[in-house]
């Protein structure tokens, strides 16, 4: 009986996956700073387009995830590692084709990568000196960002991070059916689109926004919070230690949730489980 394309997707998403955790780690972890460069950018250009107010708020979040989408847009067409889609490792996990031992080294090493991108993007962005924009409109526009993601409850930082890397890597996953280009672009824009304007919590995106208003309220000059009319004392709930135990670890848990247990493992229970027995050692 031949496979339906569902079936064939899946089956591709297995050798694709299974492919990506046999890469060796240099290469991985380089991919995977690009990958958190990637996403930087658009982080950034989502927070220039909500900057200033003058939207009404429904339409600000939609363009703000319109605009980035295009960071997943180039981390697939590119060539880019993020750890959220990499929960989709899963596949070749429980098909038997890579170890768990594998499983955990990439998704380290893919951890890790996507840490130094987005904290190398953070710092730029504040050395840059564009959080001045729109007569401070961006900075506080990044400041406001990164303290609803601190101030989240973990339950809710939690949940949100699985529903934002269900729509990550429900795009991901539609990409491997792709042909060209052009197809890769339309089939990631809406899931990503949904996730954002939502206010979801995607953990590489966290990683940059929270990091980016923590810079700026360390090392902005006096003058800036004048123009913003707003003291740095108004976002107390913006820390390091917030940032690792309200946004880092349960979105972290979230984001493989999301996407290791509601796309991956749902697929593979649909249509590779058995084919996964025929890997069995």
């Amino acid at each position: 009986m031949p496979m339906s394309a569902a079936e064939e997707l899946a089956h591709r998403a297995e050798d694709l996956t299974a492919s990506k955790a046999m890469m060796p780690a240099f290469q991985l972890t380089m991919l995977s700073v690009l990958g958190g460069i990637f996403i930087s950018f658009a982080a950034i250009v989502s927070t220039a387009v909500t900057a200033g107010g003058g939207l009404a708020p429904g339409v600000s979040r939609f363009l703000g995830g319109l605009v980035f989408s295009f960071g997943l847009i180039m981390v697939v067409i590119a060539g880019a590692e993020l750890f959220s889609a990499n929960a989709l490792l899963v596949v070749a996990a429980a098909s038997r084709r890579i170890t768990v031992r594998r499983l955990l080294r990439c998704w380290a090493w893919i951890f890790v990568g996507n840490i130094v991108g987005t904290t190398l993007m953070a710092t730029l962005m504040v050395g840059s000196g564009a959080y001045e924009h729109g007569d401070g409109s961006f900075g506080k526009r990044a400041l406001e960002i990164a303290t609803s993601e601190t101030a989240m409850t973990i339950p809710h930082a939690f949940v949100s991070g699985i529903l934002a890397n269900t729509l990550v890597c429900v795009a991901v996953w539609m990409t491997f059916s792709a042909k060209s280009a052009a197809d890769k672009v339309l089939v990631i824009i809406p899931p990503v689109v949904i996730f954002v304007a939502s206010g979801f919590q995607h953990l590489v995106a966290a990683f940059y926004s929270i990091t980016a208003g923590l810079l700026l309220r360390a090392w902005v000059p006096d003058g800036f919070w004048t123009t913003i009319n707003t003291p740095s004392s108004a976002y107390p709930k913006l820390s390091w230690s917030r940032f690792v135990v309200h946004s880092m670890l349960p979105v972290t848990l979230g984001n493989l949730v999301g996407g290791g247990v509601l796309v991956g493992a749902m697929y593979w229970l649909t249509f590779l489980r058995d084919h996964g027995r025929n890997h069995a050692p």
